[in-house]
């Protein structure tokens, strides 16, 4: 039985297995188009796939493939055919067999969790049938049986308090933090996450979510900055390779944009403070024995926000993958 974790977010989705094994790729999909030359020489990682009587370009295949990329980033994409395809195509990269037998951990927005945790989980268990295509389209390079025995599904930014308080067998190794007062910041891609926990304790009214505060908003901002700077148009989700390196090159000229990130990113933070202080006053927040900061977006944002959170801020080690791999912690605890 394979333990698995996936986290489909709306920026990326993430992949563990307990064999090893791991998958992160751009969450958009796009119909396939079989090329119309292939040598079987391509040396690209070109994910195409069939599932459930559809034919999908799947992650950076799909933007380099297509023209009308689809990256939904509403609360039914998560059980459409679009979010099941990628769920499927995620478990299918970690499987080493042919069939494999699965226990998964997967996980849903904070808002969404009580409304769709039954559905989510009862659409992932099933049997997954995914084929493999070969880029060209003449053949079917594999062929894979997922078939989900057990599923816990977790809300999202629990998955970094399970990957901070757990060891990876599952076993609690911070008894402290485990007892504590600790808030999650999750900055996703589209969707800014708050979660407050008291001794492993889900805190209801101060737990929610908030769309449009992701990272995605920062990256529009640095956008229109580097429009009014440098008059180069280049897309949002063009920008990480950019924010990551501090400059871009144009005409064979480097130009660094150090100050044009500071500004777009701690406009993106405010906003995400606003959120902060609203479903956490000071009162309580002040309280809080730990804030932990993570997600893809925190991994960029979360020094532009630990100076004004008013309690003990950490980004987490390995942001971009913490609720992943808490949800593989989590699965080694449930599923000894």
């Amino acid at each position: 039985m394979l333990k698995t974790a996936v986290d489909v977010g709306f920026g990326r989705v993430k992949v563990l297995g307990a064999n090893g094994r791991k998958a992160n790729f751009p969450a958009v999909v796009a119909d396939f188009q079989p090329l119309n030359f292939a040598s079987g020489m391509e040396s690209g990682q070109s994910l195409a796939i069939e599932y459930q009587g559809r034919s999908w370009w799947i992650g950076e295949a799909a933007i380099r493939q297509s023209t009308a990329v689809r990256m939904t980033t509403d609360r039914t994409r998560t059980t459409n055919e679009e979010g099941m395809a990628l769920l499927a195509a995620g478990m299918a990269q970690v499987g080493e067999n042919p069939q494999e037998l699965v226990n998964l951990v997967i996980g849903l927005p904070v808002r969404f969790f009580a409304g769709m945790k039954e559905e989510y989980g009862k659409m992932a268990r099933d049997v997954h049938k995914v084929n493999i295509l070969s880029p060209g389209g003449a053949q079917v390079k594999e062929r894979r049986v997922v078939i989900v025995e057990g599923v816990k599904v977790l809300p999202q930014p629990f998955g970094t308090l399970f990957d901070c308080i757990l060891d990876d067998s599952g076993s609690l190794r911070d008894r402290v933090l485990a007892g504590g007062r600790v808030g999650v910041v999750d900055v996703g891609w589209n969707t800014l996450d708050l979660c407050r926990a008291d001794a492993l304790e889900y805190n209801n009214p101060q737990s929610d979510s908030f769309s449009g505060q992701g990272l995605f908003s920062a990256f529009q901002e640095l956008s229109r900055e580097i429009y009014r700077e440098l008059e180069v148009e280049l897309p949002p989700e063009r920008l990480e390779p950019i924010v990551r390196d501090r400059r871009i090159t144009l005409a064979g000229k480097k130009h660094d944009v150090s100050e044009l990130i500071d500004r777009a990113f701690s406009a993106a933070a405010e906003g995400i403070l606003s959120r902060v202080r609203s479903l956490w006053p000071d009162r309580d927040r002040l309280l809080f024995d730990a804030i932990l900061i993570t997600g893809g977006g925190g991994a960029l944002i979360g020094e532009y926000l630990i100076p004004y959170l008013g309690a003990p801020a950490r980004i987490v080690e390995g942001a971009i993958m913490a609720n992943c791999r808490g949800y593989l912690k989590f699965a080694h605890r449930v599923w000894k």
